[in-house]
């Protein structure tokens, strides 16, 4: 999984960006690059030595034609103007890095030392790698990546398509009877295997760009609110009112165990269970945070208000407007979205 920080650089080299067609056109022409994205220069004085000043505006042209020189091209981060080409780097040595070729080794103790974007295309391979900060990325063969995730989009539609029957079973038992544990956990599970793959993939999605533009809808349409999803299912039926940083705590370690085991969420949750006939047999009542963010689209914030009034779901449910209204920041109008979010699921368990 890629760190969100590194996404908005991946972007910046997206297919239909003009660095990337420049980007293209260098690997077309075999001759390498190595970009770094400065503002500051002078500041930078004692690791840039020699080349020549240009302070011409950015073109994909420009950029090309200055590859064909040994040294580094300075670019603003803005990417609007090209300060310098030609530049020797001369970086911390002593700043570790597992590159072999000298200008992957160059680019990898800049980035770390400067904190800025550079980028380092291969003169031999035509791979082109980003480097930020201590973090790399090495672009893909666009082809590859294309297939890749249409493979992966797919198989993550049939697991949200599943993910709903479950909800929507969910729904009905929550208003009619009690849930059980099993059921709980186990639409846990499945939110927990589609937020991962979502964060696995998104990278590829932004690195797609333009040609990728029917994934990256694909991408929105299965990842939408999952882990807002999983957020409030996990407030409503974990033992004991949970603080945020405490829910935080327990996703972070569920996207690090996979598989996950079932009975492991339910200790998660704080249910003592060691077997999964216990979980059968273990019967809950939501607090109503699901219904209040997810549906009726309640902050959190407000909808800790309602739950510390109510306590359950069982009683939002049979509550009027007048005393849902009287909750600090319902009021009237988030008072008729709770009562609506109730009808619709109650009109669709009939109509089911």
């Amino acid at each position: 999984m890629i760190d969100g920080v590194l996404l908005s650089k991946i972007r910046k080299v997206a297919p239909g960006t003009q660095l990337r067609r420049a980007l293209n056109e260098i690997v077309d022409a075999n001759i390498g690059s190595l970009i770094v994205f400065l503002d500051d220069l002078k500041a930078r004085e004692s690791m840039l030595q020699g080349g020549f000043y240009i302070g011409s505006a950015f073109s994909v042209q420009k950029l090309y034609e200055l590859s064909k020189m040994d040294g580094a091209i300075i670019v603003d981060k803005a990417i609007t103007r090209i300060f310098a080409a030609n530049v020797h780097l001369i970086p911390d040595g002593t700043i570790p890095t597992d590159e072999t070729g000298m200008r992957h080794r160059t680019a990898e103790r800049v980035a770390k030392q400067t904190g800025r974007l550079v980028i380092a295309v291969s003169q031999k391979k035509g791979g082109i790698t980003i480097f930020y900060k201590n973090f790399k990325h090495r672009l893909h063969n666009l082809n590859m990546l294309m297939t890749r995730l249409n493979l992966t989009l797919n198989s993550l539609e049939r697991l949200r398509e599943a993910l709903d029957r479950q909800i929507h079973g969910m729904n009905i038992e929550e208003l009619e009877y009690e849930v059980q544990l099993l059921d709980v956990v186990s639409v846990i599970n499945r939110a927990r295997e589609i937020l991962t793959i979502t964060q696995e993939i998104e990278p590829f999605v932004v690195e797609a760009g333009v040609e990728g533009k029917l994934s990256a809808m694909q991408f929105t349409s299965v990842s939408r609110n999952i882990r807002t999803l999983l957020t409030a299912i996990i407030m409503d039926y974990s033992k004991q009112e949970l603080r945020d940083t405490e829910v935080t705590a327990i996703i972070k370690d569920l996207l690090t165990r996979k598989p996950t085991d079932l009975i492991l969420i339910a200790k998660l949750l704080g249910w003592k269970v060691s077997a999964e006939a216990e979980l059968q047999e273990t019967a809950l009542v939501p607090r109503g945070y699901r219904l209040l963010t997810c549906l009726a689209k309640i902050p959190m914030p407000v909808a800790r208000n309602v739950v510390k009034e109510f306590s359950s779901i069982s009683r939002i449910r049979t509550a009027n407007a007048t005393s849902l209204s009287r909750v600090q920041g319902i009021g009237e109008n988030r008072a008729g979205s709770i009562l609506e979010s109730i009808q619709m699921i109650r009109a669709r368990l009939l109509y089911h």
